[in-house]
């Protein structure tokens, strides 16, 4: 196969398969406008066509944090089953507050700053406000297990 055969093949063949990948939504394709006029070199033996795209590939965060409350339920659901009636006060919000915020602070990490002014920051605006929760269900835990030790030392006193 021949330069032009192969640019031939793949500005038509291409786009055909990613539109059936991608079904009749074609507002979620990041192809540059000239998409259509791919480059091919060869190299070697092979062909190679080179698209422009727009945009770069992110992480499906969204996906991960869905993923991340699916575990946090059922750790929460084990550690309370577990314990039951013994389950310090707090100790479960103490616990969904440490995972959650903590978890959304390297999660953001992996997101597109949303607006401008975060550009600047050393931190995004979700983990500035992950920080006081952290911290928040660190207290709860440390008052729920101090709590829970006093009950304990009442109860055999």
């Amino acid at each position: 196969m021949n330069e032009k055969a192969a640019k031939e093949l793949a500005s038509t063949t291409f786009p055909i398969s990613l539109y059936q990948s991608q079904g009749e939504s074609k507002e979620h394709i990041m192809l540059a406008p000239n998409y259509l006029n791919p480059s091919v070199q060869r190299e070697g033996k092979q062909l190679v066509a080179t698209f422009n795209v727009l945009g770069k590939p992110r992480h499906p965060s969204q996906l991960y944090e869905a993923l991340s409350c699916f575990v946090l339920f059922f750790f929460l659901f084990w550690y309370w089953n577990r314990l039951k009636v013994r389950t310090p006060e707090g100790s479960l919000l103490g616990i969904f507050l440490i995972y959650i915020f903590g978890l959304r602070f390297l999660y953001e990490f992996l997101k597109e700053n949303q607006v401008a002014f975060e550009d600047n920051l050393a931190l995004n605006m979700g983990q500035w406000l992950s920080i006081p929760a952290v911290l928040g269900g660190i207290l709860v835990l440390v008052i729920a297990q101090r709590n829970a030790r006093r009950k304990a030392t009442q109860i055999k006193a």
